[in-house]
């Protein structure tokens, strides 16, 4: 599994990170002999302390240390000097060599911007945007940004830009997004021209120029911008915008790969491991696709999983691949969960466990797997983790016929020929509305409406049972119920006493579902408790808290 070109990679905002806006001089003292600048700084000079403390910042004719420079910027601040004040709050949230207080950030942003400072403008749009020393304000956030981006501000102009695209904070709109970013482009900023270029070679709020969009795509990267390096050596690869070219493929992807670009670390390990556009090189692809997957990478670590489980061209290591394969499931990886429902239900390798078996397979099924969907299907003709149902059966394997799985239509003309007419039309109408779920799509129908204690006064060294109602709806299943884990702890004076395991239970698809525990034993510690109920359906949780006394 390999990953395709994106607009941009995720950052907070350039204005965190842009250490090069505070390496303009001040312009009285930009050129003066260090005891000039020293000896006017210690008489009250704030810009003499502004150019001191660059010098400390950036080991200008001294040696680089940030904890030295902090207090000639901060006497600067202090004595009402905005550019003191911004460099402060940029010492306080993005430096690499100081601890952040986004407090402090933000305490000498505000000053900084109340004196018209247009990067401190910036900056402080990124932290209302964030919630970083400040309440998490969009509405203010975007109004600094676009103050900072009207005044020239290319990194604001990117941000703002950002913003249209993704519609954060404001109506998604890919004409004025180009808009601010050919601004910030136009000053060269490399993040903006690689998301310009994707706009361009897409046709998104612009007339589709790809050959433009090529270009600025290219200059990002020619400028060290992993994510451009990223998007040519999949477009190289795929022929998508540009000639086919495998090797020029490897070269950009080998460029983002040496910058710690998991996506790229991935693609690139699956051409060393294929020999294409580099030569075969399978301890190469491991190292790489390893490095991805150690990054946190769903499908560097699928692959690596599948490599190790079966011994492609690796020593095989059963309890290793399981591993990865697990952690990619986790992430919602569809060939991960699939594969991994595979290895569970036949147990080699790893003890058979057909309930989580059922469990992969159903989510990788979900997201349009069509081998889980075959699989989930034969699993429902045998029964086997799921109650028999020849409905069932069909369902899936019509859905995964129609994806092309090779057998699937056999199985499901199998399951059919067991089924009555009005069975088949009721299956029909789910099969036509099914739609793959997105992974990362939160469902936002989980919710958890009362939990209750019988009794509510519970005698100490008894027993007692626990009622949560619940409701958990989802417009594209194709399933009747629903799979939903049920846990709940026990807590006192806010510190848990008790903590129950996972219980899988099914519920009906947007109807009120009461989910029970019996016999649950009660302390004899008398006092106020409070029980915390959890469902969780496809990784969302909802929770509710209710008290009781044991006397």
């Amino acid at each position: 599994m390999r990953r395709g070109p994106t607009a941009f990679v995720l950052v907070v905002v350039a204005s965190l990170r842009a250490a090069a806006d505070l390496a303009a001089p001040a312009q009285s003292f930009s050129n003066a002999p260090l005891a000039e600048v020293r000896a006017a700084a210690e008489t009250g000079d704030a810009g003499a302390q502004c150019e001191l403390g660059r010098r400390y910042l950036f080991g200008v004719g001294l040696e680089k240390n940030a904890a030295t420079a902090l207090p000639w910027y901060r006497k600067a601040a202090e004595a009402g000097q905005a550019e003191g004040q911004y460099a402060l709050a940029w010492l306080f949230c993005a430096c690499p060599d100081l601890p952040p207080d986004f407090a402090q950030a933000a305490l000498w942003g505000e000053k900084a911007c109340a004196r018209g400072h247009v990067k401190a403008q910036r900056l402080m749009g990124a932290l209302y945007s964030e919630g970083l020393g400040v309440e998490l304000d969009i509405t203010k956030a975007v109004a600094l940004t676009r103050k900072a981006a009207e005044a020239g501000d290319a990194p604001a102009q990117f941000n703002l830009g950002w913003w249209y695209y993704n519609g954060w904070g404001l109506e998604q709109d890919f004409r004025e997004a180009a808009r601010w970013l050919e601004r910030a482009a136009a000053q060269d900023r490399p993040e903006a021209q690689r998301v310009l270029g994707v706009l361009l070679v897409e046709g998104l709020g612009v007339r589709r120029d790809v050959a433009k969009g090529i270009e600025l795509t290219r200059k990002a990267a020619e400028a060290g911008d992993a994510q451009a390096q990223f998007n040519l050596g999949c477009w190289y690869e795929r022929g998508q915008a540009v000639r086919p070219d495998e090797k020029q493929a490897a070269q950009w992807y080998n460029l983002a790969a040496s910058q710690g670009h998991a996506d790229a670390q991935c693609n690139l390990g699956l051409m060393f491991r294929d020999g294409r556009g580099v030569a075969r090189n399978m301890e190469n692809a491991m190292s790489l696709t390893r490095k991805a997957a150690q990054a946190g990478m769903a499908a560097a670590q699928s692959n690596l999983g599948f490599w190790l489980f079966y011994g492609q061209g690796v020593p095989k290591n059963g309890k290793e691949g399981v591993m990865w394969l697990d952690r990619a499931a986790r992430q919602g990886d569809a060939v991960a969960q699939a594969e991994l429902g595979f290895i569970l239900h036949k147990g080699e390798g790893v003890p058979r466990n057909q309930g989580r078996a059922v469990k992969w397979t159903r989510k990788a099924a979900l997201q349009g797997n069509r081998t889980a969907m075959h699989n989930l299907g034969v699993f429902f003709e045998k029964g086997d983790g799921v109650p028999r149902s020849y409905v069932e059966e069909y369902v899936w394997c019509s859905v995964a016929a129609a994806r092309g799985h090779p057998t699937a239509s056999n199985s499901a003309h199998f399951a059919r020929q067991r089924m009555t007419t009005r069975q088949i039309r009721a299956a029909n109408q789910r099969i036509a509305k099914f739609k793959p779920l997105d992974p990362g799509a939160l469902v936002p129908a989980v919710s958890v409406d009362q939990v209750a204690t019988e009794p509510y006064v519970i005698p100490g060294g008894s027993t007692y049972n626990l009622n949560v109602e619940c409701r958990v709806k989802d417009p594209n299943a194709i399933e009747d119920k629903l799979p939903v884990d049920f846990s709940f702890r026990i807590l006192k004076d806010g510190q848990p006493v008790f903590a129950s395991g996972a219980t899988p239970c099914r519920v009906g698809n947007g109807e009120p579902a009461t989910l029970t525990k019996t016999g649950l034993p009660s302390t004899t510690t008398k006092g106020a408790y409070e029980v915390e109920a959890s469902v969780v359906y496809r990784d969302q949780r909802a929770w509710r808290t209710a008290q009781f006394v044991i006397e």
